[in-house]
């Protein structure tokens, strides 16, 4: 997944909490700004990073400006995972280039962290371009009442990216209108976000029934949840026919 990106390392103690210890992995290109970031413990930056009861933050790059995406620990299995797995971030990480791959739009990856200590309170960080003027796809239809062709304009380009990631092979969790960005002066192309997606070759039967269960999830609409449905039944049929 996205191995034509080689990330660089490097590691750090004490981010967010002087018993940290962060391994970073970033585009070589901004690893010497993100390693100062990080590292100079009386950076007036870092304070604003913690200033606001908020897991996201802002950084000014060259470039342009970099979403800090911080993942908090949750459970014992969270801290378990980053040496018998991967942190929630690298997920995040590799999903997105999984996309990216497949032609479907995403932020630009940063790359990311994991604190190896148990202490701190966070597990791991996801950094990524910062989509000025974009709305999510809920937010934008909540603004007013947009006309139905530009609803139709939406769905013809979710139905096609969804089409794209099947075609692939790829199977994308929580595919509801949060997760989906859109710039609403220029409707032509959508951005994925929280991105958690795998590429199996055959879905077994415990996966199929964890895709369909997705919809359930407490903070959907009933419109989100018929649009889950809709999307997981159609990628639990296109696997049966492989």
């Amino acid at each position: 997944m996205g191995s034509a990106i080689e990330f660089q390392s490097f590691h750090i103690g004490g981010v967010f909490n002087p018993l940290d210890f962060w391994i970073f992995h970033v585009l070589p290109q901004y690893e010497a700004q993100l390693r100062t970031y990080f590292s100079e413990n009386d950076s007036g930056v870092k304070n604003w990073i913690e200033q606001e009861n908020s897991d996201l933050a802002l950084l000014s790059l060259n470039d342009g400006t970099c979403v800090i995406k911080k993942v908090k620990k949750r459970r014992i299995g969270e801290y378990l995972r980053r040496y018998i797995g991967r942190s929630r971030a690298e997920l995040e990480t590799k999903s997105s280039l999984l996309l990216e791959d497949a032609g479907i739009n995403v932020p630009q990856v940063y790359g990311y962290g994991v604190n190896y200590s148990p202490f701190g309170q966070y597990e791991s960080i996801f950094l990524c371009k910062y989509l000025e003027r974009f709305k999510t796809v809920y937010e934008y239809l909540d603004m007013g009442k947009p006309a139905s062709y530009r609803k139709r304009d939406i769905l013809r380009l979710l139905c096609q990216d969804v089409a794209k990631m099947h075609q692939f092979g790829i199977f994308r969790r929580d595919c509801n209108r949060g997760n989906i960005m859109i710039d609403p002066d220029d409707l032509s192309r959508l951005f994925w976000i929280d991105n958690w997606a795998w590429q199996p070759k055959r879905l077994t039967e415990v996966q199929k029934k964890n895709m369909l269960k997705q919809r359930r999830r407490d903070n959907d609409t009933a419109e989100d949840r018929e649009w889950l449905e809709l999307c997981y039944r159609d990628a639990v049929n296109h696997s049966e026919k492989e």
